[in-house]
C-alpha cells in the first residue's frame, strides 16, 4: 500500500489531488499534532540566525595596527643625525639603508647617555602626532642599538597612509603646525606629502608670513617647498626683492641662493 499515491477511488483523492492516505485514524491525528511543532522549530532555528531587532551586530576584526619594525643605531659623539634607523624590509622587498633623522637626545624619552664602556640595557621613546617610536637595545658612552617599532596614529587628519605617517612622524608634522599654518590664513591646503617637505625643508608660518611682508600673497606651497629647497632665506628674498622689484614668488623659488 503507498502512502502518498492513494488510486483514484480511494478515499484518499479529493477535489482532483492526492492527499496523503492513512492507514488509521490515530497515525492522521499524530501526524496532524506533530507538524505544527516542526514548524515552530524552523522558525526557531531561523530566528537564531539574525540579530534581535534593536541589537548591535559583533564588530568585524580589528585591523591590525600600522606598524613599522627595524634597527636603530646611536652615536652620541655626532652632533646631527645622532639617531639612525634602518626599516625591516617589506615582502618582496630588498635590504633598506640607514635612514638619518632629526632627533635630538631630549626628544628620547627615558634615555640617558650611559658611562663608561660597558654597554647596559636601555628602553627609551619618541612620541609624535603622527606616530610613537619604541626603542630597546643597548648602549654605552659613545654608542648604541637595538631594535625598534613605529606605531602610526591611524585617527591623524586627512586619512593618511603609513608612509605618510612615517614621514610625518619622522619631521614631526604635528598638530600644531597645521595650527600655526591656519593660524596666519594660510588659505591653501598642503597634501600630506608637501606637508613632510614643507617641514623637512624648513618652510613654516613665519616663513610665510615674512614673504607675506615683501608682498607676496597667494604663495603656491610648491613654490615656497622649492625656495626653501634651494637654499632660499628670507634675508636672501628681501635683497633679492630690493635688487628687482617685480620678481615674481616662481622667479625667486627657482633661482638658486649662494651658498653659505
Amino acid at each position: 500500500m503507498s502512502i502518498w499515491g492513494a488510486p483514484a477511488s480511494a478515499p484518499g483523492r479529493a477535489n482532483g489531488y492526492i492527499l496523503p492516505f492513512f492507514p488509521n485514524r490515530n497515525m492522521e491525528e499524530g501526524m496532524r499534532t506533530r507538524r505544527p511543532a516542526l514548524w515552530l522549530l524552523c522558525l526557531l532555528v531561523a530566528s537564531l540566525g539574525r540579530p534581535a531587532a534593536g541589537l548591535a551586530r559583533p564588530d568585524p576584526t580589528p585591523a591590525p595596527m600600522l606598524t613599522i619594525r627595524g634597527r636603530w643605531h646611536i652615536d652620541f659623539n655626532r652632533k646631527d643625525s645622532f639617531l639612525r634607523l634602518t626599516r625591516d624590509p617589506g615582502a618582496g622587498q630588498g635590504a633598506r639603508g640607514p635612514e638619518a633623522t632629526r632627533f635630538r637626545l631630549e626628544d628620547c624619552l627615558g634615555l640617558l647617555r650611559p658611562s663608561g664602556a660597558a654597554k647596559k640595557p636601555v628602553r627609551f621613546k619618541i612620541a609624535r602626532d603622527a606616530g610613537d617610536f619604541e626603542f630597546e637595545g643597548q648602549a654605552n658612552e659613545s654608542e648604541g642599538d637595538g631594535r625598534f617599532v613605529f606605531s602610526a596614529d591611524d585617527d591623524f587628519e586627512g586619512n593618511p597612509n603609513l608612509e605618510q605617517l612615517w614621514g610625518m612622524a619622522l619631521y614631526d608634522v604635528s598638530v600644531e603646525f597645521l595650527r600655526n599654518l591656519q593660524s596666519i590664513g594660510f588659505r591653501q591646503k598642503p597634501t600630506h606629502d608637501q606637508l613632510i617637505a614643507m617641514r623637512m625643508y624648513g618652510v613654516d608660518a613665519d616663513f610665510i608670513l615674512g614673504l607675506k611682508s615683501l608682498g607676496y600673497t597667494d604663495i603656491p606651497i610648491q613654490d615656497v617647498i622649492l625656495l626653501r629647497k634651494n637654499g632660499g632665506t628670507l634675508e636672501y628674498a628681501r635683497k633679492m626683492k630690493a635688487e628687482r622689484p617685480g620678481l615674481s614668488i616662481q622667479e625667486l623659488a627657482r633661482a638658486k641662493a649662494p651658498a653659505k
